[in-house]
């Protein structure tokens, strides 16, 4: 073969280990299986007031803030894209979980109790939690991460 030839496939692989490299490093949005309109976040004891509503991948209202030994029940009002609210009673629960980067999970606890969740302030600092959508113990949807604060 001649220099050339070999210099030239030399070149295309390097080339197509670039753009190998490249697309590796790229994030891959999380595809759920329901399309989430509004995810409001409602106090049940303060007459299911709306305290916090989720947009494609930011909260309003937040941070949610929590006196040390006190705590939320917190329900939801959610609708999907063709605006059919999901029901939180038969097929669908809701769950709170500690966010991914949550550096203490030790701050609050939480208590899941399918059409509804408790937030307990165990500790003073700021950590994270995310709501679920769940069926059958399967993620069908998850909001962004939301700062909870403990003082």
């Amino acid at each position: 073969m001649k220099k050339t030839h070999l210099l030239a496939i030399a070149m295309v692989m390097l080339m197509a280990v670039s753009v190998t490299g490249c697309m590796d490093e790229t994030e891959h949005e999380t595809v759920w299986n329901i399309e989430v309109e509004t995810f409001d976040i409602l106090d049940r004891g303060a007459d299911e007031e709306v305290i916090l509503d989720h947009h494609i991948d930011h909260w309003h209202g937040d941070p949610l803030e929590i006196e040390l030994g006190d705590s939320y029940s917190l329900g939801a009002f959610i609708e999907d894209v063709d605006g059919n609210e999901i029901e939180l009673s038969g097929e669908y629960e809701l769950r709170a979980a500690y966010g991914q980067d949550a550096e203490d999970a030790g701050i609050v606890s939480i208590d899941n109790h399918g059409d509804h969740v408790h937030i307990n302030g165990e500790e003073e600092g700021e950590t994270e939690i995310v709501f679920q959508i769940v069926d059958n113990d399967i993620v069908e949807y998850q909001t962004t991460p939301l700062t909870v604060i403990v003082e």
